[in-house]
């Protein structure tokens, strides 16, 4: 089609599919580079997982280059790789998603359709506008997420002013009694990065006289039972201190990462055997899950991992530096 030329059907059909994968493209890269939350089916479990970035760029930002190359250029044989590159590209992220995650983000499908539909129309070369509209759509929809992030921080921040209180998990400390103001690390055990993370605490060295992050564990009915079985063990006394309790039983329960993701009653059921918590310990376990979801069904939608550092923007890129205070 000339540039001169009318818009046809097929032309404005392959600008608004273009400007829809442009649009969720720049969005989903935005959300994960600022570490907004992202709710919906699994989103924060797939988004801000180790595979949401390729060399430290999220991967959205490549598909969003792709996506305004099919505007920016005019070839007919470069734009018809670059519809190749956004094919592939999305069939490998959805068999990560479904075969590795074993996840469902509704965002990341959509646009992987999106992807797949764009083939069609591979030979017209889209209308400048498409750039235009997918861009406003990625910043509306950041915004949203914004708003929803600034609503969940000023909840977890009231949340961390009540850390000596009942509702968060004091594990991290050497010395017991530390008091003060801490960051507040959300983790879920069905979040390969919090995973990731949890196996880099109980690893590396941890510096002496310092204040540990509040944990809240995010919970749902698959890994549940796993979850209290895990922290029943961390808050059983038998004679150790509470870190050395989180970091024996933590460390049994990284062991079995492939089982966890896969099969978290099988799991629970194994740690069980071996950690045997007593009836107390998973009463108090219990009591304390229900208190915690509680405070995270009122704070909205939070990724996992995320990190409410004492000062700055939250964060879902966490390093175990960041979980200490003097």
């Amino acid at each position: 089609m000339r540039p001169d030329s009318p818009p046809t059907r097929t032309s404005v059909a392959a600008t608004v599919v273009t400007a829809a994968g442009l649009g969720l493209a720049l969005w989903l890269a935005l959300v994960k580079w600022r570490g907004l939350p992202c709710f919906g089916g699994d989103c924060a479990r797939v988004l801000h997982s180790r595979y949401g970035a390729l060399g430290g760029v999220p991967v959205g930002a490549y598909a969003t280059l792709l996506w305004a190359a099919l505007v920016l250029i005019m070839p007919p044989t470069i734009r018809l790789l670059l519809h190749a590159l956004l094919a592939i590209g999305a069939a490998v992220f959805m068999a990560i998603q479904f075969g590795l995650l074993r996840a469902f983000c509704p965002y990341c499908t959509l646009h992987a359709a999106v992807a797949f539909t764009a083939w069609r129309w591979r030979k017209v070369r889209p209308a400048g506008w498409a750039l235009l509209l997918g861009i406003g759509g990625a910043l509306a929809g950041y915004g949203w997420a914004g708003q929803n992030a600034t609503r969940a921080v000023g909840t977890l921040d009231r949340s961390a002013r009540l850390v000596a209180g009942t509702d968060a998990l004091l594990l991290l400390d050497r010395s017991p009694g530390a008091a003060g103001r801490r960051p507040v690390l959300v983790l879920s055990l069905s979040c390969p990065a919090c995973l990731d993370l949890l196996d880099m605490i109980v690893t590396a060295p941890w510096p002496p006289d310092r204040r540990g992050a509040a944990l809240y564990v995010k919970t749902d009915a698959r890994d549940r039972l796993l979850v209290e079985t895990w922290l029943a063990a961390c808050l059983d006394p038998g004679g150790a201190a509470p870190s050395d309790r989180f970091s024996a039983a933590t460390a049994l329960l990284l062991s079995q990462r492939d089982l966890i993701l896969a099969d978290p009653s099988a799991a629970a059921t194994w740690l069980s055997g071996l950690l045997r918590p007593s009836p107390d310990a998973r009463s108090r376990a219990r009591g304390l899950l229900e208190r915690q979801a509680t405070r995270l069904t009122e704070a909205g939608p939070v990724p996992t991992p995320w990190l409410l550092p004492l000062g700055g923007p939250p964060q879902t890129s966490v390093s175990p530096q960041d979980l200490w205070v003097p």
